[in-house]
């Protein structure tokens, strides 16, 4: 029995709110084929995992125009994120809205119940990530253009 299975009795000796969130962390290691070799490493993916549920759940409870969910890389801590993407996160000190942003635009579209916004991609070391996008916003334009996906 691999290491997860094993992991995966520990569920039923947890408060129900732990249980549960043990229970999906369970379930998404199983879903991504992820194995730790220790105890101690299960745990502190297991800690990460929690604090990343938590987070989603507070968003997706709140009024916001998208929902998160959990990806492959719910078990990374923020530093194996920046090693990936090759560069430190910068945080900007002011937002200034550009001179381009439409005021009188209809907010009242919806474009993922009219099937235009495609599905969020795995682009892995992809070294070009503008290209996936212009592609989608390409794709994007010509079904509100012509009402055909591409």
């Amino acid at each position: 029995m691999n290491f997860v299975y094993k992991a995966a009795t520990v569920v039923g000796l947890m408060g129900s709110e732990d249980s549960e969130i043990r229970g999906k962390y369970v379930k998404h290691i199983e879903e991504y084929g992820i194995e730790f070799g220790t105890t101690e490493e299960h745990e502190f993916r297991y800690t990460i995992f929690s604090k990343k549920h938590n987070e989603i759940e507070n968003h997706n409870s709140g009024d916001h125009s998208f929902t998160m969910g959990h990806n492959k890389f719910s078990t990374w801590s923020s530093e194996e994120m920046e090693r990936l993407l090759a560069k430190k996160a910068k945080k900007t000190e002011t937002f200034e809205e550009p001179h381009w942003v439409y005021k009188n635009a209809d907010q009242g579209i919806d474009w993922r119940k009219k099937g235009v916004v495609s599905i969020v991609k795995d682009q892995g070391q992809c070294g070009d990530p503008w290209m996936v996008t212009a592609v989608d916003e390409m794709s994007m334009a010509h079904s509100v253009r012509t009402g055909t996906n591409v």
